[in-house]
């Protein structure tokens, strides 16, 4: 959560839950109140269920279709999503995030080469 915090506290970035945790409200209140309790602002929104988690990055690009003011993205993921190109912070289930997934997801929120404005 220390390295989450840093990547948000950085950039200003907000979460969108592309997890399983969103499938539920009482899930997702349980991320909310994780977030809270290390004193990082709360899931903004979640991307729609497709019931396969295996096309969680066809959820993740749906919702920034749907969003185009959103000029920086990552999806921080231990599931597997290269689809998802340079915006794809995979971390490890064992070890989670990294300092090197933060250094990365800094660098892919704050640089102009990965902005997408029109």
């Amino acid at each position: 959560m220390r390295r989450l915090k840093a990547i948000i506290d950085t950039t200003g970035a907000k979460i969108v839950l592309s997890t399983s945790w969103r499938r539920t409200a009482r899930a997702t209140a349980a991320v909310n109140l994780q977030l809270k309790r290390h004193e990082i602002p709360t899931a903004v929104d979640k991307t729609r269920i497709r019931h396969n988690e295996y096309l969680r990055n066809e959820e993740v690009l749906f919702w920034i279709e749907q969003h185009p003011y959103v000029t920086h993205w990552i999806a921080i993921d231990d599931l597997p999503m290269p689809q998802l190109g340079e915006h794809y912070i995979q971390t490890s289930p064992d070890t989670g995030l990294t300092d090197a997934n933060v250094q990365r997801s800094i660098q892919v929120l704050t640089d102009p080469k990965y902005d997408r404005s029109p």
